[in-house]
């Protein structure tokens, strides 16, 4: 009877897992492709606007993290209420959700329109002909930020409580608006005037706004025990529960800015080595961002798992739930990364760049196939920790191995030693498996399995 069970709990994990992971891996591509898009039709102008964007969308992801660690919080906190089976305390907490997205968003807003240039210029070591439009880039896309983090706060919470459909229904509207408008307005099509990198931020606004009416309309009509979602929330935020959020996302915001630190710091070190090699850079950056979509998505779909097993008090299936997402996501990953060397010919070709662009940007999408099943890890057990509360260790884990595995690496290999942006990823890669080690090493304690709610 006991191995029955267990081959039953197995099987429906695995069932929930993939149930959980394809929507979300659907929504991921919409946000991949909302950048690609953006690339893609402005690389038709010149090296410097493919740059120019990238650095901008750069610079907007490291804003969005804080938001994203609330939303992260956010999705943790509701799986574990979720397996308590406690409205009032999931009114609360939606409430302080949205509080703290509206004042991260005003916040994130006035910043990135003050420091939008200056950042830019640091980026991009002073290139005014790339930093210049990408600063134009994101004061257009700046005052959008409250709306985008209050769609990432709805939908965290959507998810967790196992509706997965509308966060995928407002991603595709999102790239339908994009794509649109990025075809009238970049090249100036149906008579509009030619606005180039400037069109591409208006359809990345525009689009925002789309995506955040779609997903509150239908937080709205949502319910759990009863309790129906809205705005009216706002009302029952509790101090306590603001507090345990906050408690939670803080640690997932330091990682996730350690993240994005690192991120710029590595875009910062590719810039040393020339304007060239960013732009191979940002086009292999589309590559990884698609492949890292199955990931991510059994990721989040793992910690939802752990998370709601925790609240309901069942440990030994939470850990089953992280052996089974971390299984299928270094399978994917494989995956990927041979879908990964096979389309890479064809992507690349769309770019009007430089032979050697091309080819800078080829060998580091082949570089990045072998490095995917350790991101696989990492994505995986991050999640799995966080889920858990252990979201201050896996900050410092991931502090130690970018600042000192990573970025010296890239930095000795990639310019001291002259090796160029290969010699910069082979430090990347590095960091990458030292902090999958690192995390494995913290999973296999167990001390990280604990029930935050309730």
């Amino acid at each position: 009877m006991k191995r029955n069970r267990d081959g039953w709990v197995r099987g429906t994990t695995t069932r929930e897992l993939w149930q959980l992971a394809w929507p979300l891996a659907l929504q991921a591509v919409s946000f991949a492709l909302l950048s690609m898009i953006d690339r893609l039709m402005v690389g038709q102008l010149a090296e410097a606007a493919i740059a120019a964007v990238g650095v901008g969308g750069q610079i907007l992801v490291f804003a969005q993290t804080l938001a994203g660690a609330v939303a992260a919080a956010a999705s943790i906190l509701a799986a574990q209420v979720r397996g308590a089976r406690d409205s009032s305390d999931m009114a609360a907490l939606s409430g302080s959700t949205l509080v703290l997205m509206g004042l991260i968003g005003i916040a994130g807003s006035a910043l990135l329109l003050i420091f939008a240039e200056p950042a830019c210029l640091w980026l991009t070591n002073g290139n005014r002909a790339i930093a210049v439009p990408a600063a134009g880039f994101l004061r257009i896309i700046a005052p959008t930020f409250p709306f985008v983090l209050v769609m990432f706060a709805v939908t965290g919470i959507m998810r967790a409580l196992g509706d997965t459909r509308t966060p995928v229904v407002t991603s595709v509207a999102a790239i339908l608006v994009n794509t649109i408008l990025n075809a009238l307005l970049i090249n100036g099509y149906a008579g509009l005037p030619m606005f180039g990198i400037t069109g591409a931020a208006i359809a990345t606004a525009v689009a925002h706004l789309a995506g955040t009416w779609l997903a509150l309309r239908a937080f709205s009509r949502m319910t759990f025990l009863e309790h129906r979602f809205g705005l009216r929330d706002l009302r029952g935020a509790r101090l306590s529960t603001t507090r345990l959020l906050v408690s939670l996302a803080a640690p997932i915001a330091l990682d996730g800015l350690f993240w994005q630190a690192a991120a710029l710091a590595y875009t910062r070190i590719v810039g040393m080595v020339g304007g060239d090699a960013m732009a191979a850079y940002f086009m292999y950056q589309s590559v990884r961002g698609l492949g890292y979509i199955p990931l991510g998505a059994l990721g989040t779909a793992a910690a939802i798992v752990v998370g709601r097993h925790l609240g309901a008090g069942h440990a030994r299936r939470a850990k089953m739930a992280v052996g089974r997402a971390n299984v299928l996501a270094i399978s994917a990953s494989m995956g990927m990364g041979v879908l990964a060397i096979i389309a890479s010919g064809p992507y690349l070709g769309m770019f009007s760049v430089k032979p050697e662009v091309a080819l800078d940007a080829m060998r580091l999408i082949r570089w990045f196939a072998f490095v995917l099943p350790f991101e696989a890890t990492i994505v995986v057990l991050s999640g799995t920790l966080r889920a858990g509360g252990d979201a201050l260790r896996v900050s410092l884990m991931t502090l130690s191995t970018f600042w000192l595995v990573g970025i010296p690496l890239s930095w000795l290999l990639g310019v001291k030693l002259g090796m160029g942006l290969i010699g910069c990823f082979i430090g990347m890669s590095a960091e990458s498996i030292a902090k999958a080690l690192l995390f494995q090493l913290r999973y296999r304690s167990g001390a990280w399995a604990r029930k935050l709610t309730g």
